[in-house]
Formats: C-alpha cells, sequence, structure tokens
C-alpha cells in the first residue's frame, strides 16, 4: 500500500515537473507591432459656390446730386447709378439704369445711401422729389440679378423732414433716422414705419452702417456704436473711443470693416460683424474722404488731407499683426499712389476720391470727379483707376487700367458683389 501510494506520489511529482518545464521552454510570442497611425490630412479649404448672375462684378454705387435754386432743392440734377464691371474688369452698364428701366422714382430721387445685406443691396434715396411732401425712397435690389425687389416711398410720420441716415439688415428690414431723436424701423414687407429707441448723446446721427444681421447708428459728439440686429427696437451702446475725446468720422472700410476717428486723431478699425474694436492707430499722414482695409494683409489705403496732397494722394498703412486691440500702434504712411495733371489749369482734378477693393482681382480702385483742363463740362465725368493690391515694384505704383463714367457727380462706394 506504501509502495503503491509512493509511486503515485513519484508520478504526479514527475508530470508537475514536466508540465513546468514545458511551459518554460514554451518561447515568448514576439509582441505585435501597433498599427502605424496615419497622418491626418489637412483640411481642404471647402469651395465657393460658383457666383450666380452679377455675383462677383466690381460694383460702382454714384448717389447722385440734387439741383440746388436759391438754397432751396429743385428736381434732380443727377440721378444715382450703380455702374457694373464684369469678373474680368470690363465696363458692362448700369444696374438702374439697363436692369430697371423707368422704376417708380428714377427721374425723382438722388443722395443715396448703400446697404450691402445678405441677399439685398439697399439703396436708401435721402431726397424724393416726386411729390411737395419731404420724403425719401428706398430700393432693396436681389444681389444676384440686381433687379429691384421693392419700392417703398417714406415719409416720417407726424413731422417733416427727409432721411439723415439708415441701413438695412439682411432680412431688408431697414432702420432710419429723421433727427437727433426720431428714428423708425421699416419693415418692406408692408412699408410699415415703428419707432425704436436709439442710445447715446442727444445729438443728431454722424453716420450709419451695417453687414448682414447688426447695424449701428453714430451719435456726433458721442462715444459708442449703437448696435442693433435683426428685430431689435433698442440699441445697445458699444464703447469706441476713449474718455475726452468724441467721434468725428465714419469712414466705411469695406465689407465688415469700419475706420472711426475721433477727435484726438486717433483711428480704430472696428468689425461690425462682432461688434468690437480690432485694432487703434495714429497716422503720419491724415486720412481725407475716404479709406480702405484689406483683411487678408492688414493694410489700410487711404487718401491725404494735407493742403499740398488734399483729394488726390493715396497712402498705404500695414497694422502689425498679433498686436491687442489696447495697444495704439503708431503707423507710418507710405505714399502709393499720386493723380497725375494736378496744375493750376486743372485744379479741380482728383476732388471727391474714393477707394474700393476687388478681393477677388486683388486690385485697388481709385476714383475722382475730373472737371476737366479747360473748364468744367457739360456734364459730370468720374474717372477710375485700377492698381495692384500688392506690389514687388518701387512706390508709388503705376495704374493697370483707368475708365471713364459719365453723368457720375459723387462716386461713394466701389465694392466686390459678395456676400462670402
Amino acid at each position: 500500500m506504501k509502495i503503491h501510494s509512493s509511486l503515485s506520489l513519484l508520478l504526479v511529482t514527475v508530470a508537475l515537473i514536466s508540465g513546468c518545464r514545458s511551459k518554460t521552454n514554451e518561447p515568448t510570442p514576439a509582441p505585435k507591432p501597433s498599427p502605424k497611425e496615419q497622418p491626418k490630412k489637412p483640411d481642404e479649404p471647402k469651395p465657393h459656390k460658383p457666383y450666380e448672375g452679377y455675383e462677383g462684378y466690381t460694383l460702382l454705387h454714384d448717389g447722385g446730386q440734387a439741383r440746388y435754386h436759391y438754397n432751396e432743392f429743385v428736381e434732380v440734377a443727377v440721378s444715382p447709378h450703380l455702374f457694373l464691371l464684369d469678373r474680368t474688369g470690363k465696363h458692362v452698364g448700369d444696374a438702374l439704369a439697363d436692369l430697371n428701366k423707368d422704376y417708380e422714382g428714377h427721374k425723382d430721387i438722388c443722395e443715396t445711401q448703400l446697404s450691402e445685406a445678405g441677399s439685398y443691396i439697399a439703396l436708401l434715396a435721402k431726397y424724393d422729389f416726386s411729390e411737395s411732401k419731404h420724403a425719401s425712397r428706398l430700393l432693396l435690389l436681389d444681389r444676384k440679378s440686381l433687379k429691384i425687389q421693392r419700392n417703398i416711398r417714406i415719409e416720417e410720420p407726424n413731422d417733416d423732414n427727409w432721411v439723415r441716415q439708415s441701413f438695412t439688415l439682411s432680412d431688408g428690414s431697414t432702420y432710419l433716422a429723421f433727427s437727433k431723436r426720431s428714428f423708425y424701423r421699416l419693415t418692406p414687407e408692408d412699408g410699415k414705419l415703428s419707432p425704436i429707441t436709439v442710445g447715446g448723446a442727444w445729438e443728431y446721427p454722424l453716420d450709419a452702417a451695417s453687414w448682414e444681421d447688426k447695424g449701428y447708428f453714430f451719435r456726433r459728439h458721442d462715444r459708442v456704436a449703437l448696435q442693433f440686429s435683426i428685430g431689435s427696437t433698442s440699441s445697445t451702446s458699444i464703447e469706441i473711443v476713449h474718455k475726452g475725446a468724441t467721434l468725428v468720422r465714419v469712414y466705411k472700410a469695406g465689407g465688415a470693416y469700419l475706420i472711426l476717428r475721433d477727435s484726438s486723431n486717433r483711428y480704430y478699425l472696428f468689425s461690425m460683424k462682432e461688434g468690437r474694436v480690432l485694432a487703434r492707430f495714429t497716422l503720419t499722414e491724415s486720412a481725407g474722404r475716404t479709406m480702405v482695409y484689406d483683411a487678408e494683409t492688414q493694410m489700410i489705403f487711404f487718401a491725404g488731407a494735407s493742403p499740398e496732397t488734399k483729394e488726390r494722394t493715396v497712402y498705404r498703412v500695414t497694422l502689425a499683426k498679433d498686436t491687442p486691440a489696447e495697444t495704439i500702434q503708431h503707423l507710418e504712411a507710405k505714399l502709393y499712389y499720386r493723380v497725375s495733371g494736378r496744375t493750376e489749369s486743372d485744379s479741380k482734378v482728383g476732388l471727391q476720391m474714393t477707394l474700393g477693393i476687388n478681393a477677388d482681382l486683388r486690385q485697388l480702385y481709385v476714383s475722382w470727379l475730373d472737371q476737366g483742363r479747360g473748364g468744367p463740362l457739360l456734364h459730370h465725368l468720374s474717372k477710375v483707376v485700377t492698381l495692384p493690391l500688392t506690389t514687388s515694384e518701387d512706390l508709388p505704383v503705376k495704374r493697370l487700367g483707368l475708365y471713364d463714367f459719365h453723368f457720375a457727380a459723387d462716386l461713394r462706394e466701389i465694392f466686390l458683389n459678395t456676400s462670402r
């Protein structure tokens, strides 16, 4: 019995030892290599939708001009225009005269203010002389077809004033300032005027501007932008200027951007889309009638204001990247272009200068009212030159092209027709 137990124990021990040895001698499997991580493909830029209709054209807005007789307005001397340059830069006509012939009020309106508003381009004519009562008129054009969608004659409720300042939002609603206390919102579907509340200093409106779904009034001797959005009936104040100074000028700098100037000769780059100041700066040359901003290069172009350069010289400055908005940048202005031919015999060449940018063509447009060498023409003539937006050549640059626009008294905006 003991022998049998001993043999059983011996067999179990041998089995255990051999099992352990067999496990010990098994080769350790090599670790499987982890799959290589594939580098992420960079996000491809989303392609823009192709342009339709008149999108991608360059539009030149001439506000038109009233005729004066003993300090009274009598009829229209020059009607407004919306001149067209196609995508290659060819002058192809006038959106108002050619695409909207004989629209109501076309012989009676002038001094239009323009707003880019989503799928609309809005023209608010300050003066409508179709009747004896003071009135203004709103034209809402479809951005693609440039056909008039709404044509509304506007009379101030309970008073007899013309519209002083206005802007239009992307839903077509238009905000109107008749005086320092009379403000209304117009709904385009029914032409109804509803009173709105505008804060700020108790002063007349200095200017107004909008981009997409946000619009702004600015009052004289004030420090704030008064913001409205779609459907709002009261303004929100956004402080712009430091204490001790007030706003004195508003430049529509192209697209969503404004440049504001204060009484201390400081300038503020303001984004209407974001509702905030992006940069503060001073200039070695004072700005005149017009300023524009190219967001891609952060360059600002402006007309000079000094006596020897007034109305005929274009300067350029560049904002420093990644500079906090609170920092005041001191920018040196460089001569970029000068209107040639200014002599005693043609001293009015260069008046009413306006700048505009076509970001697609990377071109800068410079317009001015040309009264001619031998005295004024029988009608108004505005000239426009195209310049490279960026250049590696010596400054000042040479022009790329030249256009004549007859019967254009006051080109106010030059811009690319796109809502991108």
